[in-house]
């Protein structure tokens, strides 16, 4: 249940209620808006512990004394489609996924000692993370759709002998009911897996059934896909590597859930989306000097305007005015 905290706030900013509150996109990831990340009952009752803030302002307005167990991130972001959001891909991945980690394991617990207990899915037993910006529509919509790509094409080595792909941990995860056949034991075959992480369009009609006001704007988009084109290369390219070293060792390839891909297209189009985001960071680059600019502009104006206020201020004085 949502704290009272946000229709209070809805009443005074005359924003929706359902923009200030945050939703459950994943099992222990939220997706909300600043409003969200300072209220204080949300974070105790949904376990929060992690708080990843991609506003502008790179400060996350929580009580740290009463909440001193929460790790924070905050990655200055503005919400503009000229804005490189790509480079930051990487660290917030590795953030949302450490926070993340502990139900990932029991999942993979579950799996292998076919327990089937779905305790990787409580709140209380496991980390959750809050991911905001101002109201939850754009920039965190952005990086959440960036961490579910990256863990779709996660590649994990395929050297477990309990044999578990992350596809198909993120399988159990999302189904209510678990991947069993006629054996009773957990089926393999990657045509089962049934994962919605595949590529952007997919990631983002699932959040946006999740949250239906999500909407990165069309340069975070067009990030996002050049994002997926890397990890889709990058993946097959592990995947293309430990086929040849089966080979070349003579000890024959068994294909592991999740190691069946598409075969990689001679053109892979490396070259157009390496200039396509070259030509993202230009012009990134250039809208951060001339924002700088502006704002140490802005900012030197108001200290002459003030400083004009105080000296006339101090002549009228003088004056007896």
């Amino acid at each position: 249940m949502a704290s009272s905290n946000f229709k209070e706030i809805a009443k005074k900013t005359h924003e929706k209620f359902s923009l200030l509150d945050a939703t459950n996109v994943f099992p222990g990831l939220y997706i909300g808006s600043m409003y969200a990340a300072t209220d204080e009952d949300f974070l105790k009752d949904k376990n929060i512990k992690y708080i990843l803030n991609v506003t502008e302002n790179s400060h996350t307005n929580v009580n740290f004394n009463s909440n001193n167990n929460i790790k924070s991130l905050s990655i200055p972001m503005r919400d503009e489609i000229n804005f490189n959001a790509m480079k930051f891909f990487p660290k917030t991945c590795e953030f949302i996924d450490k926070a993340l980690n502990s139900r990932f394991e029991k999942a993979k617990n579950e799996i292998i000692n076919n327990e089937f207990t779905k305790d990787c899915l409580t709140i209380e037993s496991h980390d959750n993370i809050l991911v905001h910006c101002q109201l939850g529509i754009s920039r965190s919509a952005t990086i959440v759709s960036a961490y579910l790509l990256y863990k779709y094409y996660e590649y994990n080595g395929q050297e477990d002998e309990n044999n578990i792909d992350t596809r198909r941990i993120l399988h159990y995860i999302l189904e209510s009911k678990p991947l069993l056949n006629e054996n009773n034991s957990s089926k393999v075959g990657n045509s089962e897996l049934n994962v919605p992480f595949d590529c952007v369009s997919s990631v983002l009609k699932y959040l946006q059934r999740k949250r239906p006001t999500i909407k990165p704007n069309e340069g975070f988009q067009k990030q996002l896909q050049l994002w997926q084109s890397k990890l889709e290369y990058n993946y097959n390219k592990k995947i293309e590597k430990v086929l040849k070293n089966k080979i070349k060792n003579d000890k024959g390839y068994k294909s592991c859930p999740g190691s069946q891909t598409l075969p990689i297209k001679k053109d892979d189009k490396r070259l157009s989306n390496s200039i396509d985001y070259l030509k993202i960071y230009s012009i990134s680059k250039y809208n951060d000097l001339k924002y700088k600019f502006l704002s140490k502009k802005k900012s030197t104006s108001q200290v002459d305007s003030n400083s004009s206020k105080i000296s006339k201020d101090e002549i009228a004085k003088k004056l007896n005015l």
